[in-house]
């Protein structure tokens, strides 16, 4: 387990996964984020701890996916393993404008009982744009600030930096932000030519590259 307010790095390239922990003045912060692929098994069981273990109910967001259901099969069956038995589900966002209101209190209801939040994958601009929606953002950052432990695989990875990877060449916007200020995740780091688009994005947005 690794604090990432000591961590030398500004770029992350995520290959397995990332378990972190740091403890600032507003309480403690835990993050599980896991690349492309199978999610590891010691990530997963240390993401079922923190949420609660069998008394844990984890919040699965599928808003990114154009499979949202395969997604929470497969993350509730990972955490399962790992003796979480109750899980939410957000798979998708309103569909109109019509639908907001009645999408934003049924998700700010299952995030208020949540122990726990996993993002799954897919395209990380279709989260985006659900989490830029009036009052998601601010109520998932005072979840992850009170202390709840947030996850993410793919694209629910890509999301967590100050400046996130669209997927388009070097286009950089604005993430979450549950990273520090300064790092960079591509949860694909290691396909022929990111690391080379990852360095130009960097360069444009000023991110120190070591």
């Amino acid at each position: 387990m690794r604090n990432l307010n000591r961590l030398p790095l500004h770029f992350l390239v995520l290959l397995a996964g990332l378990v972190t922990a740091s403890a600032q003045a507003s309480g403690p912060k835990k993050l599980v984020l896991v690349g492309g692929g199978d999610r590891p098994p010691a990530e997963m069981r240390q993401y079922a701890k923190w949420a609660g273990g069998p008394d844990a109910n984890v919040l699965i967001i599928g808003w990114s996916s154009e499979q949202p259901e395969v997604y929470f099969k497969t993350i509730s069956a990972d955490l399962s393993v790992q003796g979480v038995t109750r899980f939410e589900a957000s798979l998708a966002g309103p569909k109109s404008a019509e639908d907001l209101a009645a999408f934003t209190k049924d998700f700010l209801s299952k995030l208020d009982s949540a122990t726990g939040v996993f993002f799954a994958g897919g395209n990380q601009v279709k989260h985006l744009a659900v989490i830029d929606l009036p009052g998601i953002r601010e109520a998932l950052l005072a979840k992850y600030e009170a202390g709840f432990v947030f996850g993410g695989t793919s694209a629910g990875t890509a999301i967590m930096s100050r400046w996130m990877l669209t997927g388009e060449d070097a286009e950089l916007v604005r993430g979450l932000g549950l990273l520090p200020e300064g790092i960079l995740v591509d949860q694909h780091g290691s396909r022929s030519g990111r690391i080379e688009r990852d360095v130009r994005a960097m360069r444009e947005k000023n991110i120190p590259e070591g």
